[in-house]
């Protein structure tokens, strides 16, 4: 199941009145319990909406990563469209970065597809936000107001917005006062981790390769 935490702004973005009627995607009813405590673990984002540059734009942060994604280009209320924006996103970051890193090719990758959606079936929008999360979440609405100060505009295209995303997780983040983590790394081996058994990637594997990454980035030379 995936759970998008929603704080005001986002409950308010998720909301619309149509002839007179008000409809929101917020869950207004109490899940089951059997939904709140499941064996499988729930993914959990939370969600948040400003406005910059006269558009709105979303704000989805995973939980227990620190991952985030810009999202925009939807009106007030709908759902629908803010729904497949994210599992777009999230599908092509999952690929592009196995793949980057040579964990696995794209038809390894691709395979993981199915079994993740699964997980992130069925869908809900509640009510109700997290302050560490929503300050991490204040930190990449900065981010976002600064680039668009510089450059003029958002990202045009789902390229340069994966790769605006991508910018954005690799700033470390620490949570609840714990030591620093990558967010994009985090991200990739909680995933790994959720789908154990379609793959046979390693949490070192990926530390390793992100390891790697970073210092050819930095063009940094081995420790000897």
């Amino acid at each position: 199941m995936l759970l998008f935490h929603c704080s005001q702004a986002a409950v308010d973005g998720l909301r619309i009145t149509r002839k007179g009627k008000q409809e929101s995607w917020i869950t207004q009813t109490p899940l089951p319990a059997a939904m709140a405590e499941p064996a499988i673990p729930h993914w959990h984002w939370h969600l948040h909406q400003v406005t910059i540059s006269r558009q709105r734009v979303w704000v989805a942060m995973e939980q227990q990563t620190r991952f985030a994604m810009v999202l925009w280009g939807f009106k007030k209320g709908e759902g629908e469209a803010l729904l497949h924006c994210f599992y777009e996103r999230l599908a092509n970051h999952l690929i592009w970065t196995l793949t980057y890193l040579e964990l696995l090719d794209d038809q390894q990758a691709e395979q993981l597809l199915p079994p993740l959606l699964a997980q992130l079936s069925p869908f809900h929008f509640v009510a109700g936000s997290d302050r560490s999360v929503q300050a991490h979440i204040t930190d990449v609405v900065q981010l976002c107001r600064l680039a668009v100060s510089e450059q003029g505009c958002l990202p045009d295209n789902q390229e340069q917005a994966a790769g605006f995303d991508m910018q954005l997780n690799q700033t470390p983040r620490s949570v609840r006062g714990g030591p620093y983590i990558f967010p994009d790394e985090q991200l990739l081996c909680l995933l790994l981790e959720r789908l154990d058994g379609y793959h046979k990637v390693t949490a070192d594997a990926v530390k390793s390769a992100f390891k790697a990454a970073r210092r050819a980035y930095f063009d940094v030379p081995p420790i000897a």
